[in-house]
């Protein structure tokens, strides 16, 4: 079986789609499936990491394609288009990542003309949140043109949770919908060590770290993790407050106006993106994780601090907390400052407590998110589909339309 991915963007300041798809592909290909990525890139950045446009980069055994970016916006590529249009057809299936965006709705397109299976992975753009805030008129407009009729032409819509798929159902779309969960590889103990991230931040060594890991967005809730760390209680020397990633330049400026006016300077470290070893470090220093969304579809960041044994707290409107079998491994606080204060104050005055939720929080990673699992869900999904595809008599991946 040849399996294509397509994406918009594979950088990993993107967010968790960016850093769940490469492991998504690595796991189907141990299980046989030739595997390819198709996503885009600007000029820039591919000249910076040496990434050359239209040619496979072999890595983990699976393929990834780069094409470059003609516009920011929207991510259009059209050598993107022009590659699709001769190699779509060699594929059994295609799933597509995303929506609102080029490179899926050109994918969705081609499939649909050359008859290709094709599964849509929205992403969490379908949820209230996003709907609503998010260009919400131009949105909806797309919707009802593009997106809508795409998405009752797949053969699946794969949605990440449960919570996912409910918030989108009120869209009513005409789908088959399935729910698959993410996951993170298991992490070996030798390289969870935080020296890495003390060797940059000398002055966190001996202080308790409280960790937000995450895209930087007006939906991730910092406005209220700030204003709780300052007003939260603490016995000795105010723990530090660790804010690692990257997000729009004004917005980021914003917060650390915010930060300057509750005189947090002293307390607070801005470290950036952080990616691979230096993210692993600093989760590793940490002593809580914490995600305070007003929306997650999943929570990949928030899967990761589990993953490594941390505790962790974030609202009910992360779809991961939501899940039956995440019921105790979280703490979970509604959106309210002060209540968030109290909560990250007590999990690192209780060291006992704290240590008990990270050990739930990896067991629960290791039973219910393993990497195998998710895999072994996907082949069914991958298989069920193109078997009813080729017993209805539409199997061919010939292209019989010269505009594909």
């Amino acid at each position: 079986m040849r399996v294509l991915h397509i994406i918009p963007s594979l950088d990993k300041e993107d967010g968790g789609p960016s850093v769940a798809l490469p492991i998504m592909a690595e796991a189907v290909a141990d299980l046989g499936v030739h595997v390819d990525v198709a996503t885009t890139l600007t000029k820039q950045n591919a000249a910076v990491l040496g990434i050359p446009f239209g040619v496979v980069q072999h890595t983990k055994g699976y393929g990834t394609i780069y094409f470059p970016r003609q516009t920011r916006f929207y991510k259009i590529s059209f050598p993107l288009v022009r590659w699709l249009r001769k190699h779509a057809r060699e594929y059994d299936l295609i799933h597509i990542h995303g929506l609102f965006s080029f490179a899926p709705v050109v994918a969705g397109w081609c499939a649909k003309l050359c008859k290709i299976p094709f599964i849509i992975r929205p992403l969490g753009v379908l949820q209230s949140w996003g709907m609503k805030n998010r260009k919400p008129f131009l949105k909806m407009a797309s919707f009802s043109l593009i997106e809508r009729p795409l998405l009752e032409s797949a053969n699946a819509i794969h949605y990440t949770s449960q919570m996912e798929a409910e918030e989108a159902s009120r869209l009513k779309c005409q789908s088959d919908d399935i729910v698959i969960p993410l996951a993170v590889p298991a992490v070996s103990p030798t390289l969870l060590n935080p020296e890495l991230f003390y060797n940059s931040y000398p002055h966190t060594k001996k202080r308790k770290i409280i960790l937000f890991l995450s895209r930087i967005d007006t939906k991730k809730g910092l406005e209220l993790l700030i204003d709780a760390f300052a007003t939260m209680p603490y016995s000795h020397e105010r723990p530090v407050l660790v804010i690692a990633g990257s997000g729009n330049d004004d917005y980021v400026a914003g917060l650390k106006l915010r930060c300057s006016k509750l005189n947090l300077a002293d307390d607070l470290i801005w470290t950036g993106h952080l990616d691979s070893e230096r993210k692993l470090s600093a989760l590793t220093a940490a002593h809580i994780f914490v995600l305070p969304s007003q929306a997650e579809n999943f929570a990949i960041a928030l899967l990761e601090a589990m993953n490594v044994g941390k505790a962790c707290i974030t609202t009910p409107n992360v779809a991961l907390a939501s899940e039956p079998v995440t019921k105790g491994c979280l703490c979970v606080v509604p959106e309210d400052s002060a209540q968030w204060a109290q909560a990250m104050a007590e999990l690192l005055l209780h060291d006992n407590v704290r240590e008990m939720l990270g050990r739930k929080a990896q067991l629960c990673v290791k039973q219910y998110y393993s990497v195998h699992a998710m895999a072994r869900s996907l082949l069914h999904l991958y298989r069920n589909i193109t078997k009813h595809h080729n017993e209805n008599g539409m199997g061919s991946t010939i292209c019989e339309h010269a505009d594909c």
